[in-house]
């Protein structure tokens, strides 16, 4: 075996020499797949040892073994590696959509911060403008305190100041008697004398006693910046323990296997009346089938105004506690698999086959849909567009109380397609989308 040039490659079509000599593609890794015992390509794959053997390594030392070509056991792992990286970059899309939500989270997280300090702001403002009404309050009667003492002080300096002007006015008259020596004009004067002391009135003064004056004043404060500091601490105190509430949820859920998920299994039935004219119920089979033909004619009942005018129909059971799980197998063609409230969207007087009355168009549903080319998840009319291919069977998984709505693709084990988080407030009706020629089959255990 020898790898030719294009020169030596013409020489073998053209040379009669060389017409017995076998050409095969070009191998760019020839000498990592030479057998270094028998000096052959390694064209097979020994499957019971893991390794690539010869021929001849086939008939000795792995004869017996299971093996098949390099080209067909490279098709088999390949299926398995773009499962791997179907499930790798749908958890890149949760990542990404996650992603999205804590912006969101960012933004909503400081119009909170800043709608608080707002509040604060304004409570403190609130309190510090009683506080200064209050302290208004305190100095106005400290004022009115300060004039009415001077008040009275003011009008015992102006007595005593009448007092000391008559008496300095009789002191003078009484300077004046005696200087007097005429004994005549003495005698005649000396009456008036008596009159001094019978006009001796009693001269009261005011004084302000600084140990009595505002005597509750320092103790109500006190009291007062007591009361304000142990209500201060006690508002931090309760402040401190009622934050910022944060809560964590599984962005990637661990690994769960089918076992599990069986557990909490419920076997679903579909509910006739909710089916749109041109389904096909199998009672016994638990299958929807669509015909492609009206079986009766249209009318407009159903679970609620809309919900007809797609080929849709909805299980009788209503999930809003605990945990539940089903599969269900899909042919391949336009399906759609998930969960809606039983009631009307938004909209309503809208036009026949109007999208938001299609499973996912809405804020009221959640679906897996397959197109017959690749897998999408719908809610609220937005569509998210999931790798992998077609899936026979889909698991759809809920838990109620954590508000998480998964879908998986079944074949063997279950691999995670994606999963939706979200807050539910009505029971979930399971149901599904089965368009001209499609069947779902509701699988019982």
């Amino acid at each position: 075996m020898a790898s030719l040039c294009e020169k030596h490659l013409r020489s073998h079509y053209e040379d009669q020499l060389f017409h017995d000599h076998q050409l095969l593609e070009p191998v760019w890794d020839l000498k990592s797949r030479m057998c270094r015992k028998h000096r052959k390509l390694r064209r097979l794959y020994c499957r019971t040892e893991g390794c690539s053997v010869c021929g001849t390594c086939l008939l000795e030392e792995h004869k017996d073994h299971d093996a098949i070509p390099l080209g067909e056991e490279r098709a088999r792992k390949e299926l398995e590696v773009r499962q791997v990286q179907a499930d790798v970059e749908n958890q890149m899309l949760l990542i990404s959509s996650d992603s999205q939500k804590h912006r969101g989270q960012v933004a909503f997280l400081s119009k909170l911060i800043q709608a608080t300090r707002n509040e604060v702001n304004s409570c403190f403002s609130e309190i510090m403008q009683e506080v200064k009404h209050l302290q208004m309050k305190v100095l106005d009667f400290v004022d009115k305190e300060e004039a009415a003492a001077l008040g009275k002080l003011g009008s015992s300096i102006q007595q005593s100041h009448n007092r000391l002007l008559k008496l300095e006015g009789d002191s003078i008259w009484l300077r004046t008697l005696l200087a007097n020596r005429s004994d005549q004009q003495f005698l005649q004067e000396f009456p008036r004398l008596k009159h001094f002391s019978d006009s001796m009135e009693p001269l009261m003064g005011t004084n302000c006693e600084e140990e009595q004056s505002f005597l509750q004043l320092p103790e109500t404060l006190e009291e007062l910046r007591s009361r304000l500091a142990d209500m201060g601490l006690s508002f931090i105190n309760q402040l401190l323990l009622k934050g910022i509430k944060m809560k964590s949820y599984e962005v990637l859920p661990p690994a769960v296997d089918r076992k599990t998920l069986l557990k909490c299994y419920c076997n679903l039935n579909f509910d006739p009346t909710t089916a749109s004219e041109e389904l096909f119920l199998f009672k016994e089979t638990h299958s929807v089938l669509n015909l492609g033909i009206l079986l009766e004619p249209f009318t407009a009942g159903g679970p609620f105004p809309g919900f007809k005018q797609w080929p849709q129909v909805l299980c009788s059971r209503g999930l809003s506690e605990g945990r539940h799980y089903w599969e269900a197998e899909v042919s391949n063609s336009w399906v759609c698999l998930g969960v809606t409230y039983r009631r009307s969207p938004p909209l309503s007087g809208r036009p026949r086959r109007n999208i938001v009355y299609l499973l996912g168009r809405n804020p009221y549903s959640w679906c897996l849909e397959w197109d017959s080319l690749k897998f999408s998840v719908w809610h609220d009319n937005t569509q998210t567009v999931l790798h992998g291919g077609y899936h026979r069977t889909l698991g759809v998984a809920l838990d109620c109380a954590a508000g998480c709505l998964s879908f998986y693709g079944v074949a063997g084990g279950v691999s995670l397609l994606y999963r939706f988080l979200a807050s539910f407030l009505e029971p979930l009706y399971p149901a599904v989308m089965v368009s001209s020629g499609a069947l779902v089959t509701l699988k019982q255990v």
